[in-house]
């Protein structure tokens, strides 16, 4: 898809705009950013929807601390033994710890039929299937995961997987988003004088390209690619109208990147 290969060279983007922008000490500690309430609003009635287009009772995003794995948004869904700001240790052979060390996507129909899987604690809670996606921020460290978790074995197909995946990424623009905006704020002195750099590897043609334009170009084409899907795919009329609200949402986002848009300078 066009929107999954422009979200990826998005990716690789501010790999380098991280790598120039932040060379200096101390780190910043991603894990102690919380998120605006606005976000989490949003990604709550993500995390919803999805939980019913999938037919679920579990989806969730799950955000990394520095020992444990915290639900952050769980799916308002019956039957979701999950509530918001439960811990779990890592290194405990959970499904979602896999997602992160890999980097990738996991799929576990039948976690009773997988040796790997059959004692994972999530089973206590009888979620024997799962789907899931990695977070991160937009450095490539770890964020946490988003995903989804059933009672019964499920072989999710290609379009629920292509929704998470989605969904994935529109979650890790609203970090990129957020993340610029913060650091540029607590780290404004030094910040100004690495923007500089950036600037100049950004410059194509006398026009300059900056991470608002970057979030505009790839929103766009996750509109683009919702579009698509709604009419490539039978989704219910209730399906349609959630993801339309999705897609308000996400029209939301580039009115507001739109709204704090610094101009450019020429």
């Amino acid at each position: 898809m066009v929107a999954m290969n422009v979200i990826s060279e998005y990716a690789i983007f501010n790999r380098v705009n991280w790598l120039v922008e932040m060379e200096f000490s101390p780190v910043i500690e991603l894990t102690h950013y919380e998120v605006p309430t606005e976000i989490k609003d949003i990604w709550q009635q993500t995390v919803d929807i999805i939980a019913d287009i999938a037919n679920v009772p579990a989806c969730l995003i799950m955000r990394v601390l520095q020992n444990d794995i915290e639900v952050y948004v769980s799916s308002d869904s019956e039957g979701n033994p999950y509530r918001v700001g439960e811990l779990a240790k890592l290194e405990s052979r959970l499904y979602c710890e896999m997602v992160m060390d890999t980097n990738s996507q996991l799929l576990v129909p039948n976690a009773l039929k997988d040796p790997d899987w059959d004692s994972n604690p999530d089973i206590e809670l009888g979620m024997i299937a799962y789907l899931g996606e990695p977070v991160n921020w937009p450095d490539g460290s770890r964020f946490g995961t988003i995903c989804i978790l059933d009672c019964k074995e499920v072989h999710f197909n290609q379009k629920v997987q292509q929704f998470l995946k989605l969904m994935k990424e529109n979650i890790e623009l609203y970090l990129s988003q957020f993340f610029y905006r913060k650091s540029a704020v607590e780290y404004e002195p030094v910040f100004e004088a690495k923007k500089m750099k950036a600037e100049k590897i950004l410059l194509h043609e006398d026009n300059q390209v900056t991470i608002e334009d970057e979030l505009t170009h790839s929103l766009d084409d996750v509109l683009v690619s919702m579009s698509e899907l709604m009419m490539d795919t039978a989704f219910s009329e209730r399906q349609l109208e959630e993801m339309e609200y999705i897609k308000q949402g996400v029209m939301h986002s580039l009115e507001l990147i739109q709204h704090y848009r610094k101009p450019k300078q020429h």
